[in-house]
């Protein structure tokens, strides 16, 4: 059995995906600028915006709708993986829960600004990484998941 069959292939695969496009929304403005797609099309013709109009003054608030609902999509992701992370019966390395919550503190953060990511960055400073892993492996330690 290889390690991504034992430890739900799917749900890491999700998390980590959810992850990593939360990562790419942090750089969003620079994305923007260079022509990356980080926004699916349907959103775009949603709210009837081309790619480089994005960062657009008249766009903003579109915008901030966009990535709200990108962003709801990730925060829902980060959720159940966690509620998976404790309620499984297949014991999940440490780090992987340790992502996730860094992750969703960056969207709680992310969510906090009104979603202004095209505006500027936000990032965690490294002390308070290090805070929310000292606290994820205190609460792995009183579920006693080792």
């Amino acid at each position: 059995m290889s390690d991504g069959e034992q430890y739900g292939d799917n749900n890491l695969t999700i998390n980590g995906g959810a992850i990593l496009v939360l990562e790419m929304l942090q750089s969003a403005s620079l994305l923007v600028d260079k022509s990356f797609y980080l926004v699916p099309d349907e959103l775009l013709e949603k709210y009837h915006i081309q790619i480089t109009n994005l960062r657009d003054i008249s766009n903003a608030e579109h915008s901030r709708k966009i990535f709200k609902v990108l962003l709801d999509e990730i925060g829902n992701e980060l959720d159940k993986f966690q509620h998976y992370f404790f309620d499984t019966k297949v014991k999940l390395p440490l780090y992987h829960y340790i992502m996730n919550r860094i992750a969703k503190v960056l969207y709680i953060e992310i969510q906090s600004d009104g979603n202004r990511i095209l505006e500027h960055k936000i990032a965690l400073t490294p002390i308070r990484k290090l805070w929310i892993t000292y606290k994820a492996k205190l609460k792995n330690f009183l579920f006693h998941r080792d």
